[in-house]
């Protein structure tokens, strides 16, 4: 049985706005977060063309994986992207 790969993926980094520290990739965008919210909210790019439940999935991963961290008491600071 094959795999597939996942539609979407989110990762966090250190940065001033959380929005700019939150990386994500949906369909042909990556890129941070601010940037992708942007370009829907300035019209330049169709929220139809993106998969906001893919985009909401591969989100929650990363904070469960976030959280988990956490519990494990990992530095949830400085953590490799996904």
């Amino acid at each position: 049985m094959a795999v597939k790969a996942p539609a979407a993926r989110v990762s966090f980094a250190a940065a001033a706005r959380p929005e700019d520290g939150t990386h994500v990739a949906v369909g042909a965008f990556e890129g941070p977060l601010a940037l992708l919210l942007g370009l829907i909210e300035s019209r330049e790019l169709d929220v139809l063309s993106v998969s906001l439940g893919d985009l909401a999935g591969a989100y929650l991963e990363a904070v469960t994986a976030v959280f988990a961290r956490h519990a494990r008491g990992d530095d949830v600071r400085h953590h490799p992207k996904s």
